[in-house]
């Protein structure tokens, strides 16, 4: 029988004790290399991020908030959990997915806000999709962490926003279609109601940025374009990692005039996602902007024109 030198033996030792070890919603937040801007994202990267398959095509984006939980839009999720299929990690290349993949599982319960109208602007987009197996969480599999209701996410703060890429309304990025990121500001609510009282939508009314909405964008319009998956996440790096700020809810489709994204807010609905999942943890964001005052993307940074216009999603 074959000796292995004890050298080689400690050193496939340790290396399986990466691969293999076990992490818990306490490792939350920890990502690998995020900070790449406006480009196909690495693999490796936005590990949380899951795909929810609709009658087998990517249909809406998702994130892992514990080992048997996602949190998406609650628009995604409004038919029998028989239509749905979950991948796990399935982040990088869109066309792919069958291949691309950690996890593939189905749907036990689908939890949406009972605030939820069914209609384009309605408050409540959120809901929670429990697993019908858990995932085992490793150094690439990780949960985001959920800010508790105390967070403020301030005007300009830098954060990013992931999709598959669209580069106009219904037309889908080109071969070979890898997810995409970008970092965006965030707009206060104030600002974005008076932006989207320009040229008002007659079925949104006055106003339609309600408290429980965040939104997203720049004010220089055209690149970068129609990135956001509908049910996916606008994450912020704070004090204690990376934090799920908000998922993807509405907008008017690319490149349609002064039209920022806007996000169903993660910390207003923690007392609502806590009542569901007890035993969630949730974290104190006392400085949720870690890169204020860094200048991101063009010029100006601030946004008035919708750099992110195209919504993959449109309230199917």
């Amino acid at each position: 029988m074959p000796v292995v030198p004890p050298f080689l033996a400690v050193l496939l030792l340790h290396l399986a004790v990466l691969q293999g070890v076990a992490h818990s919603e306490a490792d939350c937040g920890q990502n690998g290399s995020w900070i790449v801007g406006r480009k196909p994202a690495n693999t490796g990267e936005w590990s949380q991020l899951i795909s929810i398959l609709y009658n087998g095509e990517h249909f809406c984006g998702g994130f892992l908030i514990a080992k048997q939980w996602v949190v998406t839009a609650a628009h995604c999720v409004n038919e029998s959990m028989s239509n749905y299929t979950v991948l796990v990690h399935a982040a990088h290349r869109f066309q792919n997915f069958i291949q691309w993949y950690r996890k593939r599982t189905t749907m036990n319960q689908i939890i949406p806000n009972a605030n939820f109208s069914g209609n384009k602007g309605s408050s409540g987009d959120i809901a929670l999709v429990e697993l019908s197996s858990p995932v085992t969480f490793i150094s690439n599999i990780l949960p985001i962490c959920l800010p508790d209701p105390s967070a403020q996410f301030p005007n300009g703060a830098n954060c990013w926003v992931t999709g598959g890429g669209q580069i106009q309304t219904g037309v889908d990025l080109g071969y070979p279609q890898h997810l995409q990121e970008l970092e965006v500001p965030i707009i206060d609510r104030d600002t974005c109601n008076y932006i989207f009282g320009v040229a008002p939508e007659a079925d949104l009314g006055p106003n339609p940025v309600k408290e429980d909405m965040i939104c997203t964008g720049y004010d220089e319009g055209g690149q970068d374009a129609c990135q956001v998956d509908s049910g996916g996440p606008v994450v912020c790096e704070s004090n204690v990692g990376w934090v799920l700020a908000g998922v993807a809810s509405w907008g008017d489709g690319c490149a349609q005039g002064i039209r920022p994204v806007v996000f169903t807010s993660v910390p207003y609905y923690a007392d609502w996602i806590s009542k569901y999942i007890p035993n969630m943890t949730f974290v104190e964001c006392k400085n949720c902007d870690r890169n204020a005052g860094k200048k991101i993307g063009p010029e100006k940074a601030f946004s008035l024109l919708p750099l992110l216009g195209c919504l993959m999603f449109a309230l199917r």
